[in-house]
């Protein structure tokens, strides 16, 4: 898995290992299916247009590299009707509010974490606030039939909120070697 921010900024070589003139820009999320779609790329310097990589013809993901088999690989989302409709109406998922059933605001989406060969989204890390963050660390919350999706914020549909929170990447807790809960 890797999360979606280490892509951003991430450089596109080619199957021979030559470095393009091309970074990640952001991702192009779809809700309804749960995957990243593409990469919208930008070239250096500036080129006219928007491009994209379709996530199903990345070959490779390593630190902040992303390895597509030629430049033909690079597109006009046009070129890609499924990607040019998601850019219509975009779902950036960073900053989703994340509410209960009752309606409380359990936390906000910071980040997500993706399986690296299909571009499903598994996981979504989230912020608590403040304090819990800087205790805890992100919470983690696994993607499940618990969770739906509206266009600007996430319901978990769970009796247990708690259930579903999993802290694994940092806070003090962790830097202090004190055993965590879940």
């Amino acid at each position: 898995m890797i999360k979606g921010s280490e892509l951003i900024g991430g450089k596109i070589f080619d199957s021979n290992n030559h470095l393009m003139d091309y970074h990640v820009k952001e991702l192009v999320y779809c809700l309804k299916k749960l995957k990243v779609l593409g990469l919208i790329v930008e070239k250096q310097p500036k080129g006219k247009g928007k491009k994209v990589v379709p996530y199903k013809k990345i070959k490779d993901i390593r630190q902040q590299e992303i390895v597509i088999t030629s430049h033909r690989e690079i597109l006009s989302p046009s070129q890609i009707p499924e990607i040019e409709v998601a850019l219509e109406n975009p779902s950036v998922m960073i900053g989703f509010e994340i509410y209960g059933m009752k309606g409380e605001l359990v936390g906000i989406v910071k980040d997500t974490l993706i399986e690296i060969k299909t571009g499903k989204i598994v996981a979504l890390l989230i912020s608590e606030g403040v304090l819990t963050d800087i205790i805890n660390g992100y919470g983690i919350i696994f993607l499940s039939e618990h969770i739906n999706f509206d266009k600007k914020n996430i319901i978990l549909n769970h009796v247990n909120m708690n259930d579903m929170i999993y802290y694994q990447y940092g806070g003090l807790k962790k830097m202090l070697g004190i055993e965590q809960e879940n």
